[in-house]
């Protein structure tokens, strides 16, 4: 890597997009920068603008009003300097099936690679990092979830990308491949020098693998730093998780929402509580809890990325 090169590979200064059917804009005057050599967690609830942020960013929509820089230079609506040398790996699984996993590395090297040596030398690498032993030679449509998403993220890097774009690329597979794939992206940034934007659901991937964080919803940026800083704002919001003896009385929920930031529910039985400095204290909350006739079997108290996101974007489902 060029030490002249800039720190910041991208900037994105207040990039707005509206679908016409969307009465609010997917991403609402958005401001970035991603820093060389960085993984970055781009986390947000569904429909919060992570998708069609990555399609403006690779050209595939172009952006209603804003400019993106690459290493300093303004990028054209086409973002051609940006395809050059960055990669992206989709959500949904961008493979044939009826084709082998070598076969899918040959299509997708040829598209890539003039030269048959380089084109080659690609597919070789491709096809170890995916690691798909004998099952290489197989129709992909007779893949496991996990299988298809380590040939996905192989397809991804054949151009031998400098910026790599992956969205969601670990979901609905098992822990071991969910592994397989968090492990390599790590390798690829410390050989390589790769900087990452990794789009999630999953909290614990971001903690264990990315530099920095930006939390996004309703297409603005919420929150960007690095990791380490979110997770020290995170420790200012106090997680508290109690199982009580018996079933939360209506009455009793609406006295401890009233006395804390937030609260939710995973049955009628646990409770989480979001509390912040200004709420009521631990020694309210269970005075509120044995005088409804209840008292807590277990409590857990601690603070995660979970905890700020949530403290961020609220706690309502979102379809």
């Amino acid at each position: 890597m060029n030490d002249k090169q800039p720190e910041v590979v991208l900037n994105l200064d207040h990039i707005t997009k509206s679908w016409p059917d969307k009465a609010e804009p997917a991403i609402d005057d958005l401001s970035l920068t991603i820093r060389r050599g960085r993984i970055v967690g781009l986390l947000g609830p569904n429909g919060a603008g992570k998708t069609t942020l990555l399609s403006v960013l690779m050209g595939l929509t172009p952006a209603d009003h804003g400019t993106i820089q690459l290493n300093g230079q303004k990028l054209d609506r086409t973002r051609q300097a940006l395809r050059a040398i960055a990669g992206l790996v989709p959500q949904h699984i961008a493979l044939y099936p009826s084709l082998s996993g070598r076969e899918n590395l040959a299509f997708f090297a040829g598209l890539l690679w003039a030269d048959a040596g380089k084109r080659r030398a690609m597919m070789d690498q491709g096809a170890q990092l995916a690691d798909l032993g004998e099952n290489l030679d197989r129709p992909v449509a007779h893949y496991s979830g996990g299988q298809k998403r380590r040939l996905n993220l192989a397809v991804g890097l054949l151009g031998e990308p400098e910026l790599l774009f992956l969205d969601e690329p670990t979901v609905g597979i098992d822990p071991q491949s969910r592994n397989f794939i968090l492990e390599r992206i790590r390798q690829l940034r410390e050989e390589r020098g790769l900087t990452v934007v990794y789009t999630t659901h999953y909290m614990e991937e971001v903690e264990a693998l990315c530099d920095d964080v930006a939390i996004i919803d309703r297409g603005r940026i919420l929150l960007h730093s690095e990791l380490a800083t979110a997770l020290a704002e995170a420790r200012g919001v106090g997680q508290m998780r109690l199982r009580l003896a018996g079933p939360a009385s209506a009455s009793l929920l609406a006295e401890l929402q009233a006395a804390t930031a937030t609260l939710s529910t995973a049955d009628s039985r646990q409770l989480d509580l979001c509390l912040k400095e200004a709420g009521a204290p631990l020694s309210t909350l269970l005075a509120l809890i044995e005088k409804d006739g209840n008292r807590v079997e277990d409590l857990r108290y601690g603070a995660s990325l979970e905890s700020l996101f949530l403290s961020l974007t609220g706690r309502a489902l979102r379809d």
